[in-house]
């Protein structure tokens, strides 16, 4: 599950990042692992957690040579 893995690393570990929706660091380690299925709603909040990221975006940008426009 690499949505996972990303979470994790943009958190800065599974205890912290179990910290964030409530769970145990090896609850974490298990989603993570795809051992146990990730409900919808704690999916969600894991969306919600990489989408704030900017890095993506800007990573993309780069890649295309183009840098988003500032709003007038």
């Amino acid at each position: 599950m690499r949505f996972m893995r990303k979470a994790v690393e943009m958190i800065g570990g599974e205890e912290q990042l179990g910290a964030r929706l409530g769970l145990s660091a090896g609850t974490i380690r298990l989603f993570a692992t795809g051992r146990i299925r990730l409900p919808q709603r704690l999916f969600l909040q894991v969306v919600d957690i990489i989408s704030a990221d900017p890095a993506p975006m800007e990573k993309a940008a780069d890649r295309f040579g183009r840098r988003p426009r500032a709003a007038d």
